[in-house]
């Protein structure tokens, strides 16, 4: 028998409490063989261990003593939920946390103040996987790798989170193609609530039996309770021909309905176009991703074609997509050279990108409109133009998501979300947690493309008289 294991059984006998619960510390974890050694750590396909290093090496801020903390905490409370009271308990007490089995002597006390590195996290986190499945007691346990991380995710930010296995490649093959899974839905937030505001015929959702105000409550096995509508039509997307089942409350049913369909396919036209009076050329672009910059040269294109002389661009309810994609449609306005967004990252990272445009910029009259849900891309867009003084703003205040996030596979078909840095506007003005004032505030969301019309019609001298 190992020497080592058995000199951590006889100090963890001199620990046993009053009554009778065996107490090992985590510090003991290494001498009894259930975690490697710290050495060994880098070189693990373990995706707990993975995790943690990329949370300590990339997320936007290296990790404190309190984050550690938090991150064993919220895995420690994860893991004995998942396992359950009626075997497990766990006591959070102002120095340490202890995990109990309900129906065995045996239990882990673990010492806040020790967790101070991602060697202390993974050993602390690592018992108490082992000691869950003790406590499960022949129980099949969940997955409390997934569990764990996704609690340490949780810590950090709300657009860090850990991505369901297989979602991955999904995500993917969304970003980078114009064709995707859809369900034909729309939500809005409504005090909390997200309520299903817009169902397209002859779609998914549609032959599904969704209506409109149907509250959204699961999608598949993942409650949205807190999830911005965003994050949200994000889980709703996914690869063709997927299945996927949406849970909704509905005013008038007993209970909640559950009800299965599989995406669509679905052309992505992210850039919508038309001419209206006096000249006066429309683009509404409703997302960024890998096509948005060639669609909006081929809208442009045909609206030039009969003889544009103003523009405004809707960014309404953008929320967001690929940087490189809002890049590409900023340099459709500003000179070449010109700093379209910086991106601050861990410690002295700053990463500027300029335009790099082939062909001189559209210099007609723009108004640019905006409102809560302007997100992230599409705030990186409206900043530029009105800080080039090339548009004028107009609506309501944007969301103020304006952190850059990266996602890293992890082994077993994870996948680890983190954010890695922030976006500055070329006047350095922080966009994250803050969003971007409109020059001119509309509440209405009715009027808000009528004053559009208004202000170039009274500043544009080119469309005088149309």
């Amino acid at each position: 028998m190992n020497r080592a294991f058995v000199m951590a059984c006889v100090l963890a006998s001199m620990m046993v409490g009053a009554g009778g619960a065996l107490r090992v510390p985590v510090a003991l974890a290494n001498a009894t063989g259930d975690g490697p050694p710290p050495a060994k750590m880098a070189e693990s396909d373990d995706p707990l261990m993975v995790a943690l290093l990329l949370i300590d090496e990339k997320y936007v801020a290296k990790p404190q003593l309190a984050q550690y903390r938090g991150m064993v905490g919220q895995g420690l409370l994860r893991i004995a939920n998942a396992i359950g009271r009626s075997r497990m308990g766990m006591e959070d007490a102002p120095d340490e946390w202890t995990l109990q089995c309900a129906k065995r002597p045996v239990g882990r006390a673990f010492v806040k103040n020790a967790m101070a590195s991602v060697e202390a996290v993974y050993q602390a986190l690592h018992e108490a996987m082992a000691l869950g499945k003790i406590c499960a007691e022949g129980a099949p346990p969940p997955d409390l790798t997934y569990l764990a991380i996704k609690g340490m995710a949780s810590t950090l930010d709300s657009q860090s989170y850990l991505i369901e296995p297989g979602k991955y490649e999904d995500i993917k093959t969304e970003s980078q193609e114009a064709v995707t899974g859809e369900l034909g839905l729309e939500l809005e937030d409504h005090r909390g609530a997200l309520v299903v505001s817009d169902v397209k015929l002859g779609m998914p959702a549609d032959g599904a039996g969704i209506r409109l105000g149907d509250r959204l409550v699961r999608v598949d096995d993942a409650p949205v309770a807190g999830l911005s509508v965003a994050r949200a039509e994000e889980l709703l997307r996914g690869s063709v021909g997927s299945n996927v089942s949406l849970t909704v409350e509905r005013d008038g049913a007993g209970a909640p309905l559950t009800l299965a369909m599989a995406r669509q396919a679905h052309r992505f036209q992210s850039v919508k176009f038309q001419f209206l009076r006096g000249a006066v050329g429309y683009v509404r672009v409703v997302l960024f991703h890998g096509q948005t910059a060639q669609d909006l040269v081929t809208a442009f294109e045909r609206l030039q074609a009969l003889n544009m002389k103003a523009l405004i661009l809707d960014l309404r309810d953008n929320v967001g997509g690929l940087l490189n994609a809002a890049i590409g449609v900023a340099e459709s306005f500003i000179p070449r050279d010109a700093l379209i967004v910086v991106v601050n990252g861990r410690g002295e990272r700053r990463d500027e990108h300029r335009s790099q445009a082939a062909v001189p910029p559209f210099t007609a009259p723009i108004v640019v409109l905006i409102n809560q849900r302007t997100a992230s891309s599409a705030e990186i867009v409206a900043a530029a133009l009105r800080d080039w003084q090339r548009a004028i703003l107009v609506g309501t205040k944007s969301h103020g998501k304006g952190s850059v996030q990266s996602i890293y596979p992890l082994p077993g078909h994870y996948a680890l979300r983190l954010t890695t840095a922030y976006y500055v506007t070329p006047l350095g003005k922080k966009i994250d947690n803050e969003g971007i004032e409109p020059d001119v505030v509309v509440e209405n969301k009715d009027e808000q493309l009528a004053k559009a019309l208004e202000l170039l019609f009274k500043n544009a001298p080119s469309l005088q008289g149309k």
